[in-house]
């Protein structure tokens, strides 16, 4: 409804329920109502979580954020319907234009307050146990008498209201108005409820007209918790730069923050954003009461749970100077900017879009009389300045929103989906970890319940790579993934950047699980070498080197945990990494039986019917790992679960290696032993020149064996380790080691 001339008054509260439906009124001006968006709210809606207050421009306000678009829209309505706080009908075209631009001034606040809320109650956590622990004063009195606190605040003349609601209009109330000094006399207090304003001298009733100095100004919220309102003193005390001087707990669900009164400009403003950050609006009124500690509410009494008798306040600022900057970050790199969806990822947007999400939140892009940037031009250039980051994007382990890493503010855009665990049975899950791994099952609990466990709680701990061998079709791959389900749902397959095959590692430093599952194995030395340098990386290095096209490289440090399944043929066990010193304490390497599924799992459909059931029994398989234990012969100081090699499987891997490899060489070209009967000597060079022989018919392997320098020495000195009945190192000749070489005995 557009003002017009002849237009008529509307009554608020018929406007409102026109408007909303059902308000459940708790006052003349204050009631609960359902919301206008509440079909956009993403978690359940609660009574008394929509409120709307008709004092002053009528103002709905609901706690939650994503409905606000229709929040404002029915508030305009509300406003123009109910003509409260219009001019009237025979206004001025000069007045009605001021009124129009106080408006908009109004409703940008309001919305910038709205779009606020979710940025003080995180940025400014403030525990009821911290406000308590933080008092600067502790009560001087009992807790019957905390009320004497309270009017000690007060100057010794000042006439101070302490009574019921009723106790007030009538000769017979006088008793319930008396100065700070008369107050301190009494023994016990005369009330439930004090005003935090002073009145006149002989006054009787506490209403506005009788109300002398405006002493301290509470605030006060049925819709936050107590650690919600406290996040709203914290920001009002320490960026606006009120006073806080008590706060009182009402023995109920509120608590009351008392704050010494600022000036004009500043009430005016509070009186816009306060209620937009969920605080009641009535506390506004001159003559509003409130709660008096060292009185009992019911059974309980109202207590005093902070107290600053004379320390100072800061400089008091405009509200509308002080509320966080929008959550919306700029990236140097990409030149872009990211904001957070309703449900609670990020999403990249350009310039036009960073602009129409300013204005959205309630900034103008007009320039106000004598400014040089408009108020949505200053914001976006803080953003720019205060606001950016040198990575955008998903790092593993971390929960989407702003980080501080190696000296980097960084923005991390989606976090894993970490299970949260309950009680229940996972007969399903635990079929197949036991049937699969027997009696090596508890190296798997370990190892996982320290993956899950560190996740979850963010205290990364390094973990040992997890390998899997077995027949095809055991149950092995079904086994990792769900690992994946386990640490956060993402996974990445790294093995062409682990050997060298892709520069770009980007995927990996994207997802907690990184997965090799039956890969091409690599024969080559080299590139086994390569896979077992950054498997050491992978498992204990803190910080990792991601590299991402177009963009430099960058240092994160992601949480990974890496796991390998193979099969049982030699030529498969060729994907893992040679097991030297320094990377065999870092493989965990099992040994997996085949599994008969306790479902059917033949067609596609019964596949993912055992899929959705497994899945489904992960939350109680994690509560029972939290709660189970390694026997103490397991247990390492390192990675939790000590590190367990299968000796079948180790044997096989040892056969592989290349030192094994030389000697079967060794063996072939049994003239080495012509001159003795048992046993050879001679340099490395030496017997790479034996075994190079372009005569020789396998003198093209050991070239490729000996593709360095010195290898030959290399893998003699590992012989001499590992196979020491045939291979030791006899002496020193003129810097050059002596090798002896016995020969192989006979079956």
């Amino acid at each position: 409804m557009n003002i017009s001339e002849g237009q008529e008054h509307v009554d608020p509260k018929h406007a409102a329920e026109e408007l909303l439906g059902d308000v459940k009124w708790v006052s003349d001006t204050k009631g609960f109502c359902r919301c206008p968006g509440e079909h956009r709210h993403t978690v359940a809606s609660g009574d008394r979580e929509c409120v709307i207050y008709l004092d002053g421009a009528p103002t709905i306000f609901c706690f939650h954020q994503s409905c606000g678009d229709e929040v404002r829209t029915a508030n305009h309505q509300l406003r123009n319907s109910s003509r409260v706080g219009f001019p009237s009908a025979k206004a001025s075209k000069g007045e009605i234009k001021q009124h129009v631009a106080a408006e908009k001034i109004r409703l940008r606040l309001e919305q910038r307050a709205r779009c606020a809320l979710k940025l003080i109650l995180e940025q400014f956590s403030w525990k009821v146990e911290s406000l308590v622990e933080e008092s600067p004063n502790q009560p001087q009195h009992g807790l019957a008498d905390q009320w004497k606190d309270i009017v000690s605040l007060f100057k010794s003349e000042d006439v101070l209201w302490i009574g019921e609601k009723t106790d007030s209009g009538a000769e017979t109330k006088r008793d319930h108005f008396h100065t700070t000094n008369e107050w301190l006399t009494r023994a016990q207090v005369a009330g439930t409820l004090t005003c935090p304003t002073t009145f006149k001298l002989n006054s009787f009733s506490r209403s506005n007209d009788n109300v002398s100095h405006r002493r301290f100004l509470v605030v006060e919220s049925d819709l936050l918790s107590k650690d919600q309102i406290c996040a709203v003193f914290r920001w009002l005390k320490e960026e606006v730069g009120l006073n806080l001087r008590a706060v009182v707990d009402t023995a109920g669900k509120s608590l009351h923050g008392w704050f010494d009164y600022p000036k004009a400009a500043v009430i005016d403003e509070l009186e816009i954003v306060l209620p937009q950050l969920g605080c009641d609006k009535g506390m506004f009124r001159a003559s509003q009461p409130c709660r008096m500690p060292g009185a009992k509410r019911g059974e309980k009494y109202q207590t005093l749970i902070y107290l600053n008798r004379d320390v100072p306040g800061g400089v008091v600022r405009l509200p509308s100077t002080k509320l966080p900057l929008p959550q919306i970050f700029f990236a140097d790199q990409a030149q872009c900017y990211w904001r957070e969806t309703a449900e609670g990822t990020w999403q990249r947007i350009n310039e036009k879009n960073f602009e129409v999400e300013l204005k959205a939140q309630g900034f103008s892009f007009e320039p106000e009389v004598g400014e040089l940037l408009s108020k949505g031009e200053e914001v976006k250039r803080s953003i720019q300045l205060e606001q950016n980051v040198s990575f955008a994007g998903r790092i593993a382990g971390y929960s989407s929103g702003p980080v501080k890493m190696l000296g980097r503010r960084m923005l991390i855009t989606e976090g894993p989906r970490i299970v949260e665990p309950e009680a229940g049975n996972f007969p399903l899950i635990r079929h197949l970890v036991e049937g699969l791994l027997k009696d090596q099952t508890p190296y798997f609990y370990g190892w996982i319940k320290r993956a899950y466990s560190s996740l979850r709680s963010k205290h990364f701990a390094p973990g040992q790579a997890l390998a899997i061998c077995g027949a095809k079709n055991s149950g092995k791959s079904l086994l990792q993934n769900l690992i994946t389900e386990m640490l956060g749902g993402r996974m990445a397959k790294p093995y062409q950047f682990m050997t060298g095959g892709t520069s770009f590692n980007s995927g990996m430093c994207a997802s907690e699980h990184l997965m090799i599952e039956d890969e091409a194995a690599s024969t080559r030395m080299e590139n086994r070498k390569a896979l077992g340098a950054i498997i050491k990386s992978i498992t204990v290095n803190d910080t990792q080197a991601c590299y991402t096209k177009f963009s430099e490289e960058i240092a994160l440090k992601p949480f990974w945990r890496l796991s390998i399944t193979m099969n049982e043929e030699p030529e498969d066990l060729m994907v893992l990494p040679p097991l030297y010193e320094g990377v065999q304490d870092k493989v965990m390497l099992l040994k997996a039986a085949t599994v008969v599924m306790p479902m059917p799992t033949e067609s596609p459909e019964e596949r993912t019917a055992f899929w959705k059931a497994l899945v489904a029994e992960v939350p109680a398989f994690l509560a029972a790992l939290l709660e189970w234990e390694p026997p103490d012969e397991l247990r390492d100081q390192r990675f939790g679960i000590k590190t367990f090699h299968h000796p079948a499987l180790l044997e096989k891997l040892g056969e592989l290696q290349p030192e094994f490899r030389l000697l079967q060489l060794i063996d072939s070209k049994i003239d080495f032993f012509e001159c003795l009967s048992t046993e050879w000597s001679g340099t490395a060079l030496k017997l790479e020149s034996k075994l190079t022989d372009p005569l020789w018919w396998l003198c093209h392997q050991a070239k490729n064996l000996f593709a360095y320098q010195n290898t030959c020495g290399t893998l003699l000195g590992r012989l001499a380790s590992n196979a020491p009945g045939r291979v030791q190192k006899e002496k020193e000749t003129n810097g050059h080691t002596v090798w002896k070489i016995r020969k192989a005995e006979a079956n």
